[in-house]
């Protein structure tokens, strides 16, 4: 029997408070993010000069300005900002990436994947998905930013499971953010082969939107808790997309089990939960 268990919350969207960045921070992204208006000008204006000229540019300028502003926003910040703080570990040669992944999400599946392992539990995780052959492949999802299914046999035996992320989140500039993502589904194979997952025990709240809410509590917890291994009790210093989300995870995950069942329980309660999959 199939077993879907879906990551809204690393879409971001879904917290919607204003971030308590300091005015410090503000006035650097704000710089940031003036830089990144003249670089996109240079970009199409180098475009309009070349592209005709040399046609392989083409596939460098030929994206989106919003695409084009995004990178390279993300990139001038992912400059200045911290690196995580975690334990140094070689890239694997065989990271459990499925073989219909394009080649384009190999580079930030491999840099989240050496992310991952940078902790003790990151690495056990990993090192399980890759005993028992479960590979993680990208897709166009409707709402959720990732999600893990499992089978089990006839006995209820866990027989396989796979591991999917929407495209949107595969990307260099955030590893970090994908990197907890894969620890929150890592942690639901996880149960599910160990049989601690709701759909083994039959014990946990089941949400009006049909989500298991301690289920979603356990893998946002190893989330939180990966995340605070890699930038602290305070999180990461200057956040503009979804890494924001999971400072905010972090934050209600210090505040206690009962702040932190809150949180999930209103971030976890959105009807188009499971929406596609």
């Amino acid at each position: 029997m199939a077993s879907i268990r879906g990551d809204a919350y690393a879409a971001g969207a879904i917290v919607k408070s204003q971030s308590a960045t300091t005015s410090r921070y503000k006035d650097t992204l704000a710089g940031l993010v003036a830089i990144a208006i003249i670089l996109l000008a240079i970009d199409i204006a180098l475009f309009s000069l070349f592209a005709g000229r040399n046609p392989g540019l083409s596939s460098v300028f030929s994206q989106p300005p919003g695409v084009l502003f995004e990178a390279t926003s993300h990139f001038l910040i992912d400059t200045v900002n911290e690196k995580p703080d975690l334990a140094s570990v070689a890239p694997d040669a065989n990271p459990p990436i499925c073989d219909s992944v394009e080649n384009q999400f190999v580079p930030a599946l491999s840099e989240a994947f050496v992310l991952m392992r940078g902790t003790e539990e990151g690495s056990r995780l990993y090192d399980q998905l890759v005993a028992r052959d479960v590979c993680v492949s990208v897709d166009k999802l409707r709402f959720n930013g990732g999600y893990s299914t499992s089978w089990r046999d006839w006995k209820g035996d866990w027989q396989r499971g796979a591991i999917v992320i929407d495209d949107d989140y595969v990307t260099t500039w955030e590893a970090d953010v994908l990197a907890a993502m894969l620890i929150h589904e890592s942690t639901h194979i996880d149960r599910a082969i160990h049989g601690t997952s709701c759909e083994v025990t039959l014990d946990c709240e089941l949400l009006p939107n049909g989500v298991d809410l301690e289920e979603e509590m356990a893998a946002h917890a190893a989330e939180a808790l990966w995340w605070d291994a890699a930038y602290g009790d305070d999180g990461k210093s200057l956040t503009i997309g979804h890494d924001y989300g999971e400072n905010a995870l972090l934050e209600a995950y210090l505040r206690g089990p009962e702040a932190f069942e809150d949180f999930v329980r209103d971030l976890r309660s959105d009807p188009r939960e499971g929406q596609g999959l």
